[in-house]
């Protein structure tokens, strides 16, 4: 059996190649993917289980912010999770195709407990983002990202320093970079996939 190879439309979203995307989320964007980006790159998407950066509630919603950056920002700044845009220059994915969303209702939450709006405002907080009221969409915040700690720069004394090999390490704002893995790397997905021997 083959993948499907055209967009089905649902009243909440639309289908293709087996994922669900958001209803706004451009069809050419959908058909005409980088290879290892979008529904390729498990940073995106999770591996199998539709749990990636770029979705929310099972949704895709665009992409993660590595594959933001393998198209030059021209699709959004890339999500690092819980439906989280990265803060960094760019046209956001909010303003070229998602507008407002219902984070409560969008998405089925039964299938993908994790996608929270609690745990979205816990990871904005851990990120020290300031969002301006609990009440309003956690989106709303007005701190710049790049003007915060990285708590990754805490130095480990019984961890070499890795920044004097190659200077695009730590560089990762994906969920798992820098904290270690099963795997015994402390790359995402994409990332070991682009630094570890």
């Amino acid at each position: 059996m083959s993948a499907i190879t055209e967009i089905n439309y649902c009243p909440d979203y639309k289908t293709f190649g087996g994922f669900k995307y958001h209803l706004n989320f451009p069809d050419e964007w959908i058909t005409s993917e980088l290879s290892e980006t979008g529904r390729q790159c498990w940073n995106c998407v999770g591996n199998g289980e539709n749990k990636g950066y770029g979705m929310w509630r099972g949704v895709i919603i665009g992409y993660c912010s590595n594959c933001a950056t393998d198209y030059n920002m021209t699709r959004g700044r890339g999500f690092i999770g819980y439906g989280i845009e990265h803060n960094c220059d760019g046209p956001s994915a909010f303003d070229l195709y998602l507008g407002d969303i219902d984070w409560s209702n969008y998405g089925d939450l039964e299938a993908n407990p994790e996608d929270t709006l609690e745990k979205r405002i816990m990871f904005l907080e851990y990120i020290n983002i300031y969002v301006v009221d609990p009440h309003e969409d956690p989106y709303d915040y007005i701190e710049c990202q790049d003007d915060v700690e990285d708590p990754d720069d805490v130095e480990d004394p019984d961890v070499e320093d890795p920044d004097d090999e190659d200077p695009d390490f730590g560089t990762c704002i994906h969920i798992g970079c820098g904290e270690g893995t099963d795997t015994g790397s402390s790359y995402c997905v994409k990332h070991r996939r682009k630094y570890d021997p």
